[in-house]
């Protein structure tokens, strides 16, 4: 059993469905175990980005017979850095998701050496919101040949929102959209050609 965004176990409107399918998976595994002599045919595998008792996790999920197996970034074949930047509060969460969407621009610009970026956003409208800001306050299309091949694939998109912002080298990716356009934005941040992609945390295909 595949279970993406573990770490919504500790959000109050999902924790309490995905702990109970879960749970009730752990018992379907122990019930076959038994009718197996013992061979549990059910595994879990659970992923997270942000997941902080990762010990407790492995734990619950795992068995006395067939203890969690833990793969952390280590394992990664591309290292990663970690950087954490603190902005101020503000008096709503929309105005402090809205703020930060305005700062995006400039970390991009310091960070990522000017290789394709995934943006992660909380809510379908706020991959759009970001993607919209972004074409706003910077420039990501890199020369003549780049722009002629983005606005070729741009006419290949159903969504006219997102035709416009991949023009600008901008996109965004959630469950929302047309699967057309979806597979396209795909490939297109794959093979580089898209350099930032606005994407929805809870359904990136990119993790």
């Amino acid at each position: 059993m595949y279970v993406a965004q573990i770490h919504q176990l500790n959000d109050d409107s999902r924790g309490p469905t995905v702990k109970a399918i879960v749970s009730r998976m752990k018992t379907v595994r122990s019930s076959v175990a038994g009718e197996t002599g013992g061979r549990r045919l059910l595994r879990f595998i659970a992923i997270s980005a942000s997941l902080p008792n990762i010990d407790d996790i492995a734990s619950w999920l795992g068995t006395e017979e067939q203890p969690g197996i833990i793969i952390d970034d280590s394992h990664r074949p591309v290292q990663l850095r970690r950087v954490v930047l603190g902005f101020p509060d503000a008096s709503t969460e929309f105005k402090f998701d809205l703020s930060l969407s305005y700062k995006i621009s400039g970390i991009i610009q310091c960070y990522s050496n000017q290789k394709p970026t995934l943006v992660f956003c909380a809510t379908c409208k706020g991959t759009q919101q970001a993607a919209g800001i972004l074409v706003k306050d910077a420039r990501f299309v890199m020369n003549v040949e780049h722009r002629r091949r983005l606005q070729s694939a741009a006419s290949s998109v159903n969504d006219s929102k997102l035709k416009e912002l991949i023009a600008y080298g901008v996109g965004y990716h959630h469950a929302g959209m047309s699967s057309n356009d979806r597979k396209l934005i795909e490939t297109m941040f794959t093979n580089g050609e898209l350099p930032i992609l606005c994407e929805l945390i809870c359904y990136s295909v990119f993790d």
